[in-house]
């Protein structure tokens, strides 16, 4: 017969495992705090930053919304060639590509949220930093265009 205590620790353990694998709050939604500013140009944007392998690989997923002038901003170790997907995201998004010098190389507008096993995909090489921002942030601003040099505080 197990002991009581032992039980108990068990309980505990299979529990903290079972609370560490999930993405997702129980409500289906992360709550994240956009406390770095960046500017693009002369505009100001408030940014969670995702800068190791696990934070870029969840990103925005399970994210209900995003403030007004808010965004993500993904940061990698080099330049490289990025593949982003919209798995589990809410809502559509436009997407900024900037290289290591902070100088905007490719944007892409309104990519669409994705639910199934094999979502679409953005594909562009000589990547350092990507942001994310709400689709549309990009047509309404009219600021974001290829040159646009970005500045991290």
């Amino acid at each position: 017969m197990i002991s009581t205590f032992f039980r108990g620790c068990v309980v505990l353990v299979v529990l903290a495992v079972l609370g560490g694998c999930s993405a997702a709050p129980a409500g289906g939604s992360r709550v994240l705090s956009f406390d770095t500013q960046v500017y693009i140009g002369d505009v100001p944007l408030k940014v969670v930053v995702f800068d190791t392998p696990e934070e870029r690989a969840l990103g925005l997923m399970h994210v209900k919304d995003l403030p007004e002038g808010a965004g993500a901003l993904f940061v990698f170790e080099r330049e490289v060639r990025v593949d982003f997907w919209m798995k589990n995201t809410h809502f559509p998004m436009d997407m900024l590509f900037f290289n290591q010098n902070g100088v905007l190389i490719h944007t892409v507008r309104s990519v669409a949220p994705c639910r199934s096993l094999n979502c679409p995909s953005v594909k562009v090489g000589g990547v350092f930093y990507v942001i994310e921002i709400k689709s549309e942030m990009l047509k309404k601003y009219n600021f974001m265009r290829k040159g646009d040099q970005l500045l991290v505080k």
